[in-house]
């Protein structure tokens, strides 16, 4: 069997964990696992982090975008400064900012679906390596 590191965070827990009086038990093996536990729990957080600031980062740009258009829409609809009576004008930036609205929520639903998918990938990964390291680190797993 290969040689377990277990050392995390410049420590050797495995001088602190016995082998539980398990035959076949290696507290190694279980140290190893956390190890991988919290480095994909890092991974997960760092990818959480870089989704929600990629999520913040577009709303603002789609803020400036919306300021950007509702100036353009009161200078469309006035003239010298004065606001123009134009119901069919304004139902129509009326409908367009709705559109956009619409469009730019669906957008931001996708990219935090996005990194969300990303997160519970990277979890769903462990959690499934973890079942199979268990199975074979288990003496009775092995008999079976």
């Amino acid at each position: 069997m290969a040689k377990v590191d277990n050392t995390v965070f410049g420590l050797d827990f495995a001088k602190f964990v016995p082998d539980l009086g398990l035959p076949g038990f290696e507290a190694g093996a279980l140290i190893d696992a956390q190890k991988k536990n919290l480095e994909a729990f890092s991974k997960a957080s760092r990818l959480a982090a870089d989704g929600f600031e990629e999520l913040i980062k577009r709303q603002g740009e789609m803020i400036k975008e919306s300021a950007e258009e509702i100036d353009a829409a009161v200078k469309e609809l006035t003239t010298n400064g004065v606001p123009e009576f134009n119901p069919e004008k304004q139902a129509e930036l009326a409908k367009a900012g709705v559109e956009q609205v619409a469009a730019n929520t669906r957008e931001l639903v996708e990219l935090a679906s996005k990194s969300g998918k990303k997160v519970f990938d990277v979890i769903s990964k462990r959690t499934a390596d973890s079942v199979s390291e268990i199975k074979t680190a288990t003496p009775a797993a092995a008999k079976s």
